[in-house]
């Protein structure tokens, strides 16, 4: 039997090539953050391989347990320290931009705020800290800048973040551009244009004012409104299906799933790989994914049914394809729905979240709450009612009231998560240089109380300076100093930005005008008495990039 010479091999050569590797790995990481073709199969073998091979082999000189040890011990320990001295060293292209320490090491800082619902005002506090843009994680920035929104957001701005609701539903088609905002979804499935919503809103808003002043008793205004918007939102959408305020608030189990879902891949999102892990765990979301599977096929039956009579069906190119025609592109279901979803959410939330702060800012202001009626009466007298005609635009003192809560509250404190595509040349910005693979986001809340967009009064509730701006009060009536003034239009964008927004803005400005109007002219209401209001902002929480506004307990009595 021929002689076969044992390789003997070194502790410190195991080191050595264990610490080689892990530097090795930590490239190959930093080179795919953003890539969604690697995916978690790959990003496990190369955590787990390198120091597997080193334990065996070393383990022909030493014990087993020290093999082990050493081998993954210095392997995860070089790439961790490698990971945590790149992310804070000045080679890493954000090192430029300010931020708090732990902020460059780790999203995990971000993903806490969002937990608790406080993140929206941890990124304010930032930004009056650092400044306009602050660096909120290793390859993250946010903005308050509104000289970033056209190139970010506009026409030719920069992609969205890939979604995790196809991660959770397992769905291969993820929407993307106009379809993850759900705009063009709404479109498509709608009774036949978005301008045929008045029926409906009709309906819902009496339904609203029969609920609200039914009660005989202070009533938490902010869950009527929650119901009243989901109702609406998915009559929209689908025709019907929820009947929250008929059912008083019953909880809808597929809603509240889908909602919790959303919720938790926003706050997960400044921990991307986390999420990507979490998914292919079935024993931690299979009773989450069966439901979402199951509120998602019945989305993808009623679109089914939406469209039957707009477009024909064609099941020869592929299941869930509608064949294109000339005066209809192909759709796809699958995509059309998961959008759909998440216009609902989106959308219900929004006007939600808006008519409650609205409700809550004219409540607190008197002097307001009495102008504004009176603008009402003036236009809608007794016996008129609001939903047979849209208010007119020359309503100016509504649309200050409500510019002016937009501003003050916007529903979304910061806007759509983008990220400069990785294989590009980057993104310059005025002299402002965004590297490739960045993920960046405007933040609302901030820009819209800078002293230096809106002043004077930047964080008071003060509708006057829409209607100082727009020409309808003299500066010599308001008693401000015109040169002091400052009002900058491009700093107002409280529904985010871009073309695929418009549509679903137009909409909620239109429900948000009828339906304060309609309740404003039949009632008179009352804050509870117990309700302390100087809680009403700390009681916000941010809930799937919207702020949940608190309950707010309202006695509601019918004017005479």
């Amino acid at each position: 039997m021929p002689y076969v010479p044992s390789i003997s091999i070194s502790a410190e050569e195991v080191q050595l090539a264990m610490a080689v590797s892990g530097l090795l790995v930590h490239e190959v990481f930093r080179d795919h953050t953003w890539s969604s073709s690697f995916s978690v199969t790959i990003r496990s073998l190369l955590l787990l391989v390198p120091p597997f091979l080193g334990a065996i082999a070393f383990q022909t000189t030493a014990t087993a347990l020290r093999a082990w040890l050493l081998c993954f011990g210095t392997y995860w320990g070089v790439l961790l320290l490698s990971l945590v001295a790149y992310r804070v060293s000045p080679f890493h292209p954000l090192a430029c931009y300010p931020g708090p320490f732990l902020c460059r090491l780790t999203g995990f800082c971000m993903a806490l705020a969002g937990r608790r619902g406080r993140r929206y005002l941890y990124v304010q506090e930032l930004h009056e800290r650092y400044g306009d843009i602050v660096r909120i994680g290793p390859n993250e920035l946010s903005v308050r800048d509104p000289s970033f929104v056209e190139p970010i957001y506009g026409t030719n701005g920069i992609p969205r973040q890939p979604t995790y609701l196809g991660n959770i539903t397992k769905s291969k088609e993820v929407p993307t551009g106009s379809a993850a905002s759900g705009t063009a979804n709404i479109e498509a499935i709608a009774p036949a244009t978005l301008k045929d919503y008045r029926p409906l809103l009709t309906v819902r808003v009496r339904q609203l004012l029969e609920g609200i002043g039914g009660q005989n008793e202070e009533i938490d205004i902010s869950r009527w409104v929650h119901h009243f918007s989901y109702d609406f939102m998915t009559d929209v959408a689908f025709g019907g299906g929820s009947e929250l305020m008929r059912q008083l608030g019953v909880a809808d189990d597929a809603w509240g799933t889908l909602g919790h879902a959303y919720r938790e891949a926003t706050l997960m999102q400044h921990v991307s790989w986390l999420v990507r892990c979490i998914v292919q765990l079935p024993s931690l979301t299979t009773a989450q994914r069966h439901k979402l599977r199951y509120l998602r096929t019945i989305v993808f039956e009623r679109i089914r049914r939406a469209l039957d009579s707009k477009v024909l069906l064609d099941e020869g190119p592929g299941e869930g394809q509608l064949e294109p025609n000339a005066q209809q592109p192909a759709i796809n279901i699958p995509h059309l729905s998961d959008g759909t979803l998440l216009a609902v959410i989106a959308g219900a939330d929004t006007v939600s979240s808006t008519l409650t702060n609205l409700l809550f800012c004219l409540l607190t202001h008197p002097r307001v709450y009495m102008r504004l009626q009176e603008e009402i009466d003036q236009f809608y007298p007794p016996g008129e009612d609001p939903c047979d005609r849209h208010p007119p635009l020359e309503m100016h003192y509504l649309t200050a009231v409500m510019n002016e809560t937009l501003r003050l509250y916007p529903p979304m404190p910061s806007d759509g998560r983008r990220v400069v595509p990785g294989n590009g040349g980057g993104l310059l910005i005025g002299p402002r240089f965004i590297p490739p693979g960045t993920a960046i986001s405007l933040h609302n809340y901030s820009m819209q109380r800078d002293p230096k967009n809106f002043h004077p009064c930047p964080s008071s509730f003060w509708p006057n300076r829409w209607l100082l701006a727009s020409g309808h009060l003299s500066f010599e009536d308001a008693s401000v100093d015109e040169y002091s003034f400052v009002h900058n239009q491009a700093a107002f964008t409280p529904f985010s930005h871009g073309l695929s927004n418009r549509v679903g803005e137009s909409l909620a400005m239109r429900e948000l005008r009828i339906a304060l109007c309609a309740i404003l002219q039949r009632y008179d209401l009352r804050l509870g008495e117990r309700w302390n209001p100087q809680a009403y902002t700390k009681a916000c929480k941010e809930n799937h990039a919207v702020v949940d506004p608190p309950s707010i307990p309202v006695l509601v009595c019918l004017r005479t």
